[in-house]
């Protein structure tokens, strides 16, 4: 028995309330280390007096990641305060009791030993996301790249625009606009998509507007406050929610206050919006030699990104002035929130404060691009950017460079690690404005970003298509992955896109796919074959995922949970036309073709 693998905290992750009366409790151990895994608790003060005994209940093992395994229990209670130790048996049938002052080989029976729930785990602090980010098909727009509205005009002062149809560079400017967004909610609508994430719209001389000039502003290029309203009411009107950039580590160049700095250097009142080293402001570039470190902080070392400085308290009332602006009078529905590991949990925990005491609807997405527990506690952001999801699964589908255990044990860590509420938000993506096309890195086969977004789609968490990907757009690595959205029918992918259709209205017809839990059926790592299901107590749906070369024979494997008794596929899931086009494509008599999956319907 590994002890030292033995691993809970009194923490807002390891123990809290789902809902008032009933409450979570994880514990992590040694990767296949331990069979069984209890949980015993008992009313605190009852205890205290002498007055009750203590109950418990079996642990489920609920993921793998790494060289842990993952344990949780539900339980419901209706007292003050709890005390609680777990009880642990190996393999070899040997027994321990774990409890907060010490390991024991006698069951514990003093509670100043035990574990003794802490007040962030009460009713008090009961953490949920909004009902629009659990069930929400979130859709991408690069409002550059999207399209140009009925007001384009071509020859604007000052503005070159490249041709729509080629490649781009980094400086590239093609005229979408938010009116082009606008016109296109039709299309979005008929899509499926329920929130459309925009990236910056603010004041900025770039094309991807992430170098701020004016955050009370929208940018010209994209037209005005008006047209922003437009958009906003239309979308509303068609049930679509709105979520805007957020981009509040750094500023551009030209933000006013960074301007005023530069100009009068320590004598200005802003020098101390900014992390400065000396003046004058020195941005690091040296003709005929290799760039060297701005003489002030930025985001990445780009002297045209200065970092704002949020210890600053001028600073915060400036940026809650901005966001309060925005979502009282324009009506967003969220905030996503760029480079946002960057800046501290204390102005993150009084921004989520300020944002939901104007509207406790408002969505909160932080761009995080590896574990994200610390932010996800309730007392920060209700999501993240899942890229936990989309790096497993490049690395399996599109680049195979991983075994289907390691990427269940790798699909697990959110589920593992995260809080029950926010695991249902998490946006889901394969690929963004910030990496090369998934379609791109699996050498554009198509078979593939079907199995992609067959996981995007039936797994936990809200997916996330990044404009384009539906019709087949390919793209490298920036920018080349922000190439002008392609328009002609001619040269999309139609049945990808009937196949983007029917999963979203797979997933909005079935809310098992939604809300269900999620169970490992069968892994075989030689197949490259997954089966899993997504269950609730009144319904279940199992997917089976072929990520080989070869076509699997169903009928011959040793499992028996997707059957009935003679072996015989139940049902496939959705309408009568996706059915046939599924099953044509995919299925017969059992054998799933190379690079497939299928959705059935247990019953």
């Amino acid at each position: 028995m590994n002890k030292a693998g033995l691993n809970h905290t009194m923490s807002m992750n390891d123990v809290y309330s789902l809902e008032q009366g009933r409450m979570v409790f994880k514990i992590s151990t040694a990767k296949s280390d331990m069979k069984n895994v209890w949980l015993y608790y008992v009313d605190k003060f009852l205890k205290i007096h002498g007055l009750t005994e203590m109950d418990h209940t079996l642990m489920t093992k609920i993921g793998t990641t790494g060289e842990k395994d993952y344990f949780e229990t539900i339980i419901d209670v209706d007292v003050i305060s709890l005390r609680y130790f777990f009880k642990v048996e190996d393999y070899d049938g040997n027994i321990c009791y774990y409890c907060d002052k010490d390991i024991y080989d006698e069951e514990p029976k003093d509670p100043v030993t035990m574990f003794d729930v802490p007040q962030q785990a009460r009713e008090e602090e009961i953490f949920d996301i909004p009902l629009w980010m659990k069930e929400g098909i979130v859709y991408q727009v690069f409002p550059d790249r999207f399209y140009r509205g009925n007001d384009f005009i071509e020859h604007k002062k000052d503005v070159k625009y490249g041709s729509w149809d080629k490649a781009v560079k980094w400086d590239s400017i093609l005229g979408g606009s938010l009116k082009g967004v606008t016109e296109k909610l039709g299309y979005l609508e008929e899509l499926g998509v329920t929130i459309i994430y925009l990236n910056p719209i603010f004041m900025s001389p770039s094309n991807h507007k992430y170098d701020t000039t004016d955050y009370f502003e929208i940018d010209p290029s994209f037209g005005n406050k008006e047209d922003f309203k437009e958009l906003i009411e239309r979308a509303h009107s068609k049930k679509m929610k709105i979520v805007i950039d957020g981009v509040f580590n750094h500023c551009g160049f030209q933000f006013f206050a960074f301007q005023d700095v530069v100009k009068k250097e320590k004598e200005s009142r802003y020098k101390d919006w900014f992390h400065i080293y000396s003046f004058p402001i020195d941005t690091g570039y040296r003709k005929g030699r290799r760039n060297e470190k701005p003489s002030y902080d930025t985001f990445g070392y780009h002297s045209g990104m200065p970092k704002l400085n949020m210890g600053n308290s001028k600073v915060r009332e400036y940026i809650f002035k901005l966001t309060d602006y925005w979502t009282r009078e324009f009506n967003i529905d969220g905030w996503r929130l760029d480079a946002s590991d960057e800046i501290s949990f204390d102005f993150w925990k009084a921004f989520r404060k300020h944002i939901k005491d104007i509207n406790p609807e408002i969505g909160i997405i932080g761009e995080i691009w590896y574990d994200a527990t610390n932010w996800l506690l309730g007392d920060q952001y209700d999501s993240v950017m899942n890229y936990k999801f989309r790096t497993p699964i490049v690395d399996f589908i599109a680049e195979n460079s991983i075994s289907a255990s390691t990427f269940n044990n790798h699909l697990q860590f959110t589920r593992a690690r995260y809080k029950r509420p926010t695991q249902l938000g998490l946006w889901n993506l394969i690929d963004s404005h910030d990496t090369p096309r998934f379609l791109t890195l699996c050498q554009e086969d198509i078979r593939k970003l079907r199995l992609a977004i067959t996981l995007q789609f039936t797994l936990q968490g809200s997916p996330v298509i990044y404009y384009g990907d539906e019709i087949g757009m390919i793209g490298n690595q920036d920018p080349d992955c922000r190439r002008g959205m392609i328009w002609d029918k001619d040269r999309q992918n139609a049945k990808l896109l009937e196949f983007y259709k029917h999963l979203i209205k797979l997933r909005k017809a079935n809310p098992v796919l939604v809300y269900g839990e999620y169970k490992m059926i069968y892994i075989d790592d030689e197949l490259s074959l997954l089966i899993y299901s997504r269950y609730t107590e009144s319904d279940e749906i199992i997917v089976v995922i072929n990520n080989s070369d070869t076509e699997v024979d169903i009928n011959k494997l040793e499992t028996y949970r997707i059957w009935s008794d003679d072996r015989k596929i139940i049902s496939l899931v959705g309408n009568k036309d996706s059915d046939s086009m599924m099953r044509d494509d995919v299925f017969n008599n059992g054998i799933i073709k190379a690079y497939t999956s299928v959705i059935f319907r247990a019953e």
